[in-house]
């Protein structure tokens, strides 16, 4: 899935959590949407980092501090290119996506809040989003209206944003793709696009969670036409404890640093103070360098290597390969529009009659396959298939129609095994 043609097992070899020290320990790995492997270029990036002399960044005038400060802020322009933002300026760097969307909330959104303000989000957002614009609305008196999911098409349900956008909306919060149904905008996401346009008309700010898009996708925060955008790095290969924010330049002067600390103080005196420009002044303290310079490598070898319709491409495969196998076994219901994920979908997801997601997902472990079991944190959606736990697979761009069949045959006997003690 790489520009170069590479076959998948050598591009699995580029992630060095995927080579087993012996035939015990060859683990089939399907909880990407959780976290993806971590690429070897990022981890060498972060063991060079920590076994050569460096400084703290934007503090020290000597070599190996003035050093880091350039690689660190590379790393600034650098994502601001791989997301299309328009400067350097606009990429806040954090501990993740829940954080960076917190960090809108608390910069950004409580100032610009009113009572009887409106904010849109959907039912299936992550409870990074779901409950934390519940939990801003309670306190500054504003109103959270939830776009529902149509239980037949597992889309977002649109009907009735006209009728919401004269409610005084402020906000749209909403997911990219969800962790859960994969795909909920329709094809090529048309329906997000219809909405964001809308929005704008009404004078709300876009703010987009991109988690479960930027290592399966192209993101472009132009052509979304968004105010903030916020992603994972550990989601795409890179190392956990960092996140991104795109925070779009002419929303600067309604922002205010919410942490306080070294690092984002411009000059203070007994009786004022004044803040560094954005983006420093939201990264008060020591940051996470070694993160940051981890990133680097990451977006080094996507924008050599990746060619994101390849990824999109086989990753849709991997889909449709796991959807036709579980509908070939009894019991066995799939959530999601089955159509959709098999041509940009990367998450599957199922419920089995009779079955708990948990030991279902168990006894998959004794076949080495690692899924996710429960409510994925976004317990909203579930609603739509009477609060049922669920397993999902989640696929990324190292995974192999070899690995999917194994999946498949150690589903079918782990029910079967199921079945016969229940």
């Amino acid at each position: 899935m790489l520009k170069k043609h590479q076959s998948l097992i050598n591009f699995s070899h580029f992630f060095p959590a995927l080579a087993p020290k012996n035939a015990e320990d060859q683990a089939y790995y399907f909880d990407n949407a959780a976290t993806a492997c971590t690429l070897a270029p990022a981890v060498e990036a972060i063991k060079n980092f920590y076994e050569n002399a460096h400084g703290s960044v934007h503090r020290g005038v000597y070599h190996s501090a003035e050093q880091t400060t350039t690689e660190y802020e590379k790393v600034r322009t650098q994502t601001a290119a791989f997301i299309n933002a328009q400067s350097s300026d606009e990429i806040i760097f954090t501990s993740g996506t829940t954080d960076s969307v917190n960090t809108v909330a608390y910069v950004w959104a409580q100032y610009a809040l009113a009572p009887g303000d409106g904010i849109i989000i959907t039912q299936a957002e992550h409870h990074a989003h779901y409950v934390l614009w519940h939990e801003i609305a309670r306190r500054y008196g504003a109103h959270v209206y939830v776009l529902p999911i149509d239980p037949v098409t597992f889309c977002a349900d649109l009907s009735g944003v006209d009728h919401l956008l004269t409610k005084s909306i402020k906000v749209v919060a909403v997911t990219t793709c969800s962790n859960v149904l994969g795909p909920i905008w329709g094809a090529d996401s048309a329906l997000l696009y219809t909405l964001i346009k809308k929005a704008r008309g009404a004078g709300a700010a876009i703010v987009i969670d991109a988690a479960q898009t930027i290592a399966h996708a192209s993101v472009d925060v132009q052509a979304l036409d968004c105010d903030f955008l916020a992603f994972s790095v550990h989601k795409m290969g890179g190392p956990t404890g960092l996140g991104v924010l795109y925070a779009r330049k002419k929303r600067h002067v309604e922002m205010k640093p919410y942490r306080f600390g070294g690092g984002m103080v411009a000059a203070i005196a007994d009786d004022y103070m004044i803040w560094q420009a954005a983006p420093h002044c939201f990264e008060a303290g020591t940051p996470p360098i070694a993160q940051v310079v981890g990133l680097g490598a990451v977006l080094d070898f996507y924008t050599k290597n990746v060619d994101f319709s390849l990824v999109q491409q086989h990753e849709a495969a991997l889909c449709a390969q796991l959807i036709a196998g579980l509908k070939n076994i009894p019991g066995v219901h799939l959530v999601g529009n089955t159509d959709l994920l098999s041509r940009q979908g990367h998450v599957v997801t199922w419920y089995v009659d009779g079955i708990h997601a948990h030991d279902l997902a168990t006894t998959l472990g004794m076949y080495r396959c690692c899924l996710r079991a429960g409510d994925h944190c976004a317990h909203p959606i579930s609603a739509l298939w009477n609060r049922q736990a669920t397993i999902r697979a989640s696929f990324f761009m190292y995974n192999s129609p070899a690995e999917v069949e194994y999946l498949i045959a150690s589903i079918a006997e782990s029910i079967t095994r199921w079945r016969a003690i229940l």
